[in-house]
């Protein structure tokens, strides 16, 4: 039975402190400093439909993905450290609706959906946005946006 807890600085840099006891160096709960400050990032970036956000474990925030293609359009999450490949199974997978020019169909996440602190990825965190649902296919990267923050 643990007599001593204690606490440390989180691993990785994700602010906080992981609690431990003496008989278990590895954490038993992590607890978040507040303010944490999540990182905003947009894309596509340089044409691309993939990206990888942070190739350690973290937090995603909060997303939001729009999409001017008159087909369904599926927004990917991937525990990875790599960008989404052709054939990649993410985490989570949800249909962006059709849209238009002018009326673009769009989906926005936040902590309703993805937790206080946001969805913890224990490898990294990447996203996508694919023509198919169960593994990655990529979409157009001109008929697509996705915004969100990260941690």
């Amino acid at each position: 039975m643990p007599t001593e807890i204690g606490w440390r600085p989180a691993d990785g840099n994700m602010g906080g402190f992981d609690a431990v006891n003496d008989q278990n160096p590895l954490p038993v709960a992590v607890m978040r400093t507040s303010p944490y400050y999540p990182q905003p990032f947009t894309y596509p970036l340089a044409g691309s439909v993939a990206i990888l956000l942070k190739n350690a474990q973290g937090f995603l925030n909060s997303l939001i993905a729009t999409n001017v293609n008159a087909a369904i359009r599926y927004l990917q999450i991937f525990n990875q450290t790599t960008v989404p490949a052709t054939g990649n199974v993410p985490v989570i997978s949800l249909p962006i609706p059709a849209g238009s020019a002018t009326v673009p169909g769009q989906w926005t996440l936040g902590d309703d959906f993805l937790g206080k602190d946001g969805l913890f990825l224990s490898a990294g965190i990447a996203i996508g946005v694919s023509t198919t649902a169960a593994t990655f296919t990529a979409a157009t990267a001109t008929e697509h946006t996705v915004n969100g923050t990260f941690t």
